[in-house]
């Protein structure tokens, strides 16, 4: 009785140092911009620093730019009637 006492005891230590507690992730953050009066909302945000990253992408694409990213020189090139809209990848990935 002692020995299945000691065991039952051992067993219930080891599940609970062995054990880890799940948690559920906090609710992703959710970014809106305004663009020529219009606003876009963007679920999938970055913070980084202090800075809220958006995916410009998604912009450019919504007003019918041609996207383009040149992954020699670290830039994105986003092409319309209009112009031109180049953003260059900083040293730090930024």
């Amino acid at each position: 009785m002692k020995k299945n006492v000691l065991m039952f005891g051992l067993t219930l230590l080891i599940m609970s140092i062995c054990s880890t507690s799940i948690y559920a992730a906090g609710e992703t953050p959710r970014a809106s911009i305004s663009v020529n009066d219009e606003e876009l909302d963007f679920d999938a945000i970055i913070a980084y620093s202090g800075v809220s990253m958006v995916p410009f992408r998604e912009i450019f694409e919504k007003y019918d730019m041609k996207v383009i990213w040149d992954n020699s020189s670290k830039t994105v090139t986003a092409s319309s009637q209009d112009g031109d809209v180049v953003l260059k990848l900083s040293e730090d990935g930024l």
